[in-house]
């Protein structure tokens, strides 16, 4: 019997950020043993962030290693933003481990030539270029702070979306 391929297209609309994607859906309706196949997923549907908060708001940040962060989805890296308290300076390293290799170290730097970087501003966006953007779920963070000054909080926003497989 012959194998017949149907296509399923789907525009989904995300009312908070006025974006669209489209889904689509390509199978085969039989392919052995009255057996059912997904063939292919693609497009982008959920848009997420995976964030960090650094420092109290009123003691001053030091440099060197600030936290860990447990990636909870798979997740394709777009963004890194930071949003600080106070007009100042910051430069961050991010170490990425899987969960077996814990803890990552600066060996495990993701960054590039591009370490998200605040320069006299409060806020900031480095669009991915040469990182390593594309995470598992479990996967390790480590951020590392480079140097600051000025700044006693900080929110450094990973933002990207959750792949199909």
């Amino acid at each position: 019997m012959p194998t017949t391929t149907y296509n399923m297209g789907l525009t989904i609309y995300d009312i908070a950020t006025e974006a669209s994607s489209v889904l689509v859906l390509e199978y085969a309706d039989k392919i052995s043993d009255n057996m059912t196949l997904i063939d292919n997923m693609s497009g982008q549907v959920r848009q997420t962030a995976v964030e960090m908060i650094i420092g109290d708001g009123t003691s001053s940040i030091a440099t060197g290693f600030a936290g860990y962060i447990e990636v909870p989805h798979p997740f394709v890296l777009e963004a890194v933003r930071m949003f600080a308290d106070t007009t100042g300076n910051m430069v961050l390293d991010v170490w990425k481990s899987t969960f077996s290799s814990f803890p990552p170290n600066s060996g495990n730097s993701i960054v590039g030539a591009h370490k998200p970087t605040l320069s006299s501003a409060q806020k900031s966006e480095t669009v991915i270029t040469d990182w390593t953007g594309t995470w598992a779920r479990g996967d390790i963070l480590a951020i590392s702070i480079v140097s600051v000054t000025t700044i006693k909080m900080v929110t450094i926003s990973f933002s990207g979306y959750i792949p199909f497989f």
